[in-house]
């Protein structure tokens, strides 16, 4: 477990430049990794939230796209086109799978991950493809396990265009054939 020491410092502008200054540490524990933290069994909470990490384009392009797998089974997935308009397909699977990508997101080293991965600044390619047709609109994956909650954001999710960890590709990867996969079986029971 590592100890981290954190000082505040609080400056307060009393009249005319005069200040006071407050110095006050505080001990916080932080866990070595998540998974000390985090046990995935039948009473922990889940929440699995993709939204984008698609381009914008095309004939009908979508302005949304939201993915949402929830402790219960429940699997939203949601997608508004400018012209098509809003669709909402909803599905059911067992907690047992829930949990299984849960451990698979956990395993893959999420919580370990930085918050954002976005252009370098030396990168033009990158900073002028945001602004290129069809326009990449950021991933967000967000992660609720327990009382651990946790955003990601890809500004652009290229993989020739923003440097990010593989098990960002591989939880997205997941969520996508799972959808795939019920689409597949709405269809074809």
């Amino acid at each position: 477990m590592k100890r981290v020491f954190l000082t505040l410092l609080m400056v307060q502008i009393v009249g005319s430049g005069c200040y006071t200054k407050l110095q006050h540490s505080i001990n916080i524990e932080v866990p070595e990794s998540i998974t000390e933290v985090t046990k995935v069994d039948s009473d922990t909470y889940i929440n699995i939230t993709m939204i984008g990490g698609y381009f914008y384009g095309g004939i009908d392009p979508m302005e949304d796209r939201i993915i949402s797998i929830q402790s219960d089974g429940s699997v939203v997935f949601t997608k508004k086109h400018i012209y098509s308009g809003k669709d909402v397909d909803k599905y059911n699977i067992s907690r047992d799978e829930v949990e299984n990508i849960a451990s698979f997101i956990i395993d893959s080293g999420f919580f370990e991950m930085e918050d954002i991965y976005d252009c370098s600044s030396y990168n033009l390619n990158c900073w002028r493809r945001k602004k290129k047709y069809p326009t990449p609109i950021p991933l967000r994956l967000i992660v609720e396990i327990g009382d651990v909650e946790k955003e990601i954001v890809v500004t652009v999710f290229e993989r020739e265009i923003v440097n990010y960890p593989d098990g960002i590709d591989q939880i997205v990867h997941e969520i996508i054939a799972l959808i795939n996969y019920l689409i597949e079986e709405e269809y074809n029971p």
